[in-house]
C-alpha cells in the first residue's frame, strides 16, 4: 500500500542499515546533572512536552476535539436542529449538556494527544505534533451536521452559501496541513508476501477493465436523461409548462418538421410571426428530424435532458488525457450533479444549454487531433443559437492565450466572432425593423439618446464606477456564490480563469432589472458552466504538472475540496440528491403528481377531444403547450388573432381576460363545453352558456 494512501497515528520505523554498511556513530550520553542544573530543567519531561506540543499543536488538538464534540451534539439534537439554528430555540438543560459535551470532547482530545506523546517521546519528540496535523481534516466535522440538514437552510440561501465557502477554505487548509505532516504507514496484519500478491492481482485487473470509467460516465448520462425526462414530462402532464417557452418552441419545431416558414412561431405574435429576430436556432431543423416521428412537446423535453447530460461524455475525454480516466469519470459526475445545471433542465425547453455538448466536443477533438470532427462540432454549436458563437470565440481566445493549440484557437475565434456578429447585428435586426432584441435586459446601462449594444458597451467602458454599482447587488452576490461555491472558486485559481468569465459577466451580471439572468433556475447558467468545468480540468492539470512540489501536492487537496463542496451544494439546492430547495424557472419546483393533477388532466383532454386536428386555437398560458403541435396556436396573453377555438382556464389572468371577455360578451365566441374550471369556446357557436361563464370570469 502506498504511503500517501495509508494512515496511522504511529510513524513508520526507521530503516535498518544495509548489510555491510557501518552504523552511524551514536552521540555520547550526557553525564547526569544535578536537580538544580538548567540542562536538567530543559530535559525534564514537562518542559519537553511543552516544547514539542507547541501552541499551534495544542490549538489544533482543541479545535479537532471541539469540532467532533459539536458534530456529535448536532446529531444528538437532530430533531431540534432546525429550530436551534433558525430561531436559537433550545431548552436550557440541553444547552448545559452541550457545554459539558464540548468541554469533554476537548479534554478527551488533549488527553489522547498527551497519551500519544508519552508513548513516543523517547522515540521521536515531534511524533505527536505530526500525528495531530495528520488528523487536521477532522476539524471540519463540526460543519457536516448543519451542512447536510436541508431543512435548516430553506429561505436562507446566502447564509448556507457563505458557510459552504468557509467549509471549503477550512477543509483545504486542513488537508494541506495533513499532507505537510508527511505520509503514515498502517501496520498490516498480512504478511509481505500476501500483500504483494494481492497488489499484483488488483492492478492488472484494473488495467484490464480500463473502460470502466467511461462506462460509469455513460451510465451517469443515461441516469440524468431518464431522471430529468421523467420529471419534466410529469410537469407537462400536470400543466406546469407554459406557452413561454415550451409552447413557442414546440410550435416552431412542428412547423420546421413540415416545411413551414423559417422559424415560424405562431404563439409569439400571430399566424405570420417569426422568431428569427429574437434567436437564430437552426438546430430546430435537426430536432425536427426526430420530431417528425415523435411529434409533441414531450420530444423536446427528452432531447433537452439527453443533450444536457451527454455533455459529460466530451468532458470526460477532455479530462482523461491530462488527469487520468478515473479523475475524468469523477469530473463527469460532478458536472451531472452541478446545481446550476438542474434549473435549466427543469424549466420548459431552451436551446442555449444544448450548445455545451458541442463546444466541449470541439475542444476534445482539438485535443485528440481530429480537425474535421472539430469543425462538425463547431458548426453544430453555431446552429444552436447565435450567442453560442460568442462562447465559441471566447474558447478560441483561451486556447490562444494558453499557447497549446494556437492555430485552432485562432480559427475558433474568427469563426465564432464572425458568425455571432453577422447573426446578431446584420441578420436578426432585419426581422425587427432594424432594432436589436433583448436590449431591455440592459436598460440601466443604456445612456440617454443611445441605441443598440454599442451604447451599452460605451457606458461600461466610459463609466466604470456606475457599472460597478449595478454589479454590487445582493441578488448578484447570491448568484455568484451559487455558481462558484460548488466548485470552491477553484476555476479562478489562475488569472486565465477570469478570462473564461467574460461571457458570463456580460450576458448575466451586467443585466439590469431582469431577474431570470441572475437566477440559477434559468438557462443562462450555460454562459458559466461551459467555461468553469474546462478551467477545473485546466487548473488540476496545472497543479499536477507544476515543478513546485507544494503546488503538486495540492492537486489532490483541491480535488477533494471541490468534490466535497459540490456534493454539499447539490444536496442543498440541487435537484438530484435532494428536492426540497429546488427551483426551476420562476418558482420552487414541484416534483411528483397529486391526485388532483390526474383529474385536471382528464378534464382538459376531454375538451381537447372536441378540437379538430387542424383547427386554429388560442389558449391560456399554461394550456398552450398542449395545443401547440399544429400550424397555428396562439396564447391569450398576446391576442386571439384568427383563432376558431378558445381553450381557457378560469379564473383568467388579467391580460388574458382583456383579450377574451369582449369576445364572449359580444357573442363572437360561444361556449361549447365546460369541464370543471376549463372552458372550450368556438367562434360563431351558440351563446346559450356565455352568461354562465361571464359570471365565473
Amino acid at each position: 500500500m502506498s504511503d500517501q494512501d495509508s494512515f496511522c497515528l504511529e510513524e513508520a520505523p526507521l530503516p535498518a542499515p544495509a548489510s555491510g554498511q557501518a552504523p552511524e556513530p551514536q552521540a555520547e550520553a550526557a553525564p547526569p546533572s544535578s536537580p538544580g542544573d538548567s540542562a536538567s530543567v530543559y530535559n525534564s519531561w514537562w518542559h519537553r512536552a511543552f516544547h514539542v506540543a507547541r501552541l499551534k499543536t495544542i490549538a489544533l488538538t482543541m479545535t479537532i476535539g471541539a469540532s467532533m464534540g459539536f458534530a456529535a451534539f448536532s446529531v444528538f439534537i437532530r430533531d431540534q436542529l432546525v429550530v436551534f439554528v433558525a430561531a436559537n430555540s433550545l431548552p436550557w438543560k440541553v444547552r448545559i449538556k452541550f457545554a459539558v459535551a464540548m468541554a469533554a470532547s476537548v479534554s478527551l482530545a488533549l488527553v489522547v494527544a498527551f497519551a500519544h506523546w508519552c508513548k513516543t517521546r523517547r522515540q521521536r519528540p515531534r511524533a505527536t505534533h505530526l500525528a495531530v496535523r495528520r488528523l487536521a481534516p477532522l476539524a471540519v466535522a463540526g460543519f457536516l451536521p448543519t451542512l447536510l440538514e436541508v431543512r435548516v437552510w430553506q429561505g436562507n440561501e446566502l447564509t448556507i452559501l457563505i458557510l459552504i465557502c468557509v467549509f471549503s477554505f477550512v477543509l483545504y487548509r486542513a488537508i494541506c496541513a495533513s499532507q505537510d505532516a508527511g505520509a503514515v504507514v498502517i501496520q498490516s496484519r498480512l504478511s509481505p508476501r500476501r500483500t504483494e500478491a494481492w497488489y499484483t492481482r488488483l492492478v492488472p485487473a484494473l488495467q484490464r477493465h480500463k473502460n470502466v470509467p467511461l462506462i460509469l460516465v455513460l451510465a451517469g448520462v443515461a441516469a440524468y436523461t431518464l431522471y430529468f425526462s421523467f420529471h419534466t414530462l410529469q410537469t407537462h402532464y400536470r400543466f406546469g409548462t407554459a406557452s413561454f417557452d415550451l409552447g413557442l418552441e414546440d410550435n416552431l419545431v412542428w412547423n420546421a418538421a413540415r416545411g413551414g416558414p423559417l422559424f415560424k412561431m405562431a404563439p409569439l405574435g400571430g399566424p405570420d410571426s417569426t422568431h428569427a429576430g429574437y434567436h437564430q436556432t437552426y438546430f430546430a431543423y435537426v430536432i425536427a428530424l426526430v420530431y417528425r416521428f415523435f411529434p409533441g412537446p414531450q420530444t423536446l423535453l427528452v432531447v433537452q435532458a439527453f443533450l444536457m447530460g451527454a455533455a459529460a461524455i466530451p468532458l470526460f475525454f477532455l479530462a482523461r488525457k491530462p488527469l487520468g480516466s478515473w479523475t475524468g469519470c469523477l469530473i463527469g459526475w460532478l458536472y451531472l450533479l452541478y446545481p446550476p445545471l438542474h434549473g435549466a433542465a427543469l424549466y420548459d425547453f431552451h436551446y442555449l444549454p444544448l450548445g455545451t455538448v458541442f463546444l466541449w466536443s470541439a475542444l476534445a477533438f482539438i485535443q485528440s487531433g481530429r480537425p474535421l470532427l472539430c469543425m462538425v462540432a463547431v458548426v453544430a454549436a453555431a446552429s444552436v443559437r447565435e450567442d453560442v458563437n460568442a462562447m465559441t470565440a471566447m474558447l478560441g481566445v483561451i486556447l490562444v492565450v494558453e499557447g497549446k493549440h494556437v492555430r485552432a484557437g485562432l480559427l475558433l475565434t474568427c469563426v465564432g466572432a464572425l458568425t455571432f456578429g453577422v447573426l446578431k447585428f446584420v441578420v436578426m435586426p432585419r426581422y425587427l425593423d432594424g432594432s436589436q432584441s433583448f436590449l431591455h435586459q440592459y436598460v440601466d446601462l443604456m445612456p440617454e439618446g443611445g441605441t443598440g449594444y454599442p451604447a451599452v458597451l460605451l457606458t461600461i467602458f466610459s463609466n466604470p464606477a456606475y457599472t460597478l454599482k449595478t454589479l454590487l447587488e445582493r441578488d448578484k452576490l447570491l448568484y455568484i456564490l451559487q455558481i462558484f461555491g460548488p466548485l470552491a472558486f477553484f476555476p479562478l485559481r489562475r488569472w486565465i480563469g477570469v478570462l473564461g468569465c467574460v461571457v458570463g459577466i456580460f450576458f448575466t451580471l451586467l443585466s439590469t432589472r431582469y431577474a431570470p439572468q441572475i437566477q440559477i433556475s434559468f438557462q443562462y447558467t450555460t454562459y458559466w458552466t461551459t467555461f468553469l468545468f474546462v478551467f477545473l480540468i485546466r487548473n488540476l492539470e496545472w497543479t499536477r504538472q507544476s515543478l513546485d512540489t507544494d503546488v503538486l501536492k495540492r492537486s489532490r487537496a483541491w480535488l477533494a475540496v471541490v468534490v466535497s463542496a459540490l456534493l454539499v451544494s447539490s444536496l442543498q439546492y440541487g435537484a438530484v440528491l435532494n428536492t426540497t430547495n429546488t427551483r426551476g424557472g420562476f418558482g420552487e419546483y414541484r416534483f411528483g403528481l397529486l391526485p388532483g393533477d390526474h383529474e385536471r388532466h382528464r378534464l382538459v383532454y376531454n375538451l381537447l377531444a372536441l378540437l379538430p386536428r387542424k383547427a386554429k386555437v388560442v389558449a391560456s398560458e399554461m394550456l398552450v403547450p398542449h395545443v401547440s403541435s399544429r400550424k397555428n396556436a396562439y396564447t391569450l396573453r398576446t391576442g386571439v388573432y384568427d383563432a376558431a377555438y378558445a381553450l381557457f382556464e378560469l379564473p383568467l389572468w388579467a391580460e388574458e381576460g382583456d383579450q377574451l371577455r369582449p369576445l364572449i360578451e359580444s357573442g363572437e365566441f360561444g361556449v361549447v363545453d365546460v369541464q370543471g374550471s376549463y372552458v372550450l369556446a368556438k367562434r360563431g357557436h351558440s351563446t346559450r352558456r356565455n352568461q354562465e361563464i361571464l359570471k365565473r370570469m
